[in-house]
């Protein structure tokens, strides 16, 4: 092979890889913008961001945190379900909760100003 074969190999290459990353950054542009404007998407990296935050490890290697981040976004649709049936499950114990609340706040006798009822205190005669 001659020298100027492997200039041209070469040349060939640095474009091909140029090529690359520019394609590249447009596609994670025209992502990063979807999410920007899409509060499901938005709402479904950051559900894959707090499964991620404790499996990050400082002292592993480059290439390892980025497999990780890359499965916690390609699993990010199961992530963001089950953020939503912990939502949904938190909502469900606060309606209770609030129930329960105003079940005892009108249910006792005893008589106290943060009551919208008030008790009858004892008959004067």
């Amino acid at each position: 092979m001659g020298i100027g074969t492997i200039i041209k190999r070469l040349f060939q290459a640095v474009g091909c890889l140029g090529l690359l990353v520019m394609f590249s950054f447009a596609g994670l542009s025209s992502y990063a913008s979807h999410v920007e404007r899409d509060p499901e998407a938005r709402a479904r990296l950051e559900a894959a961001g707090e499964a991620v935050e404790h499996k990050v490890d400082e002292d592993a290697g480059f290439l390892a945190n980025l497999g990780v981040l890359l499965s916690a976004w390609w699993n990010s649709d199961e992530h963001y379900a089950e953020k939503q049936r912990e939502d949904a499950l938190k909502a469900k114990a606060k309606e209770e909760r609030r129930k329960a609340a105003e079940e005892r706040r009108f249910n006792t006798t005893v008589p106290s100003s943060d009551n919208d009822y008030y008790a009858e205190s004892t008959k004067r005669d």
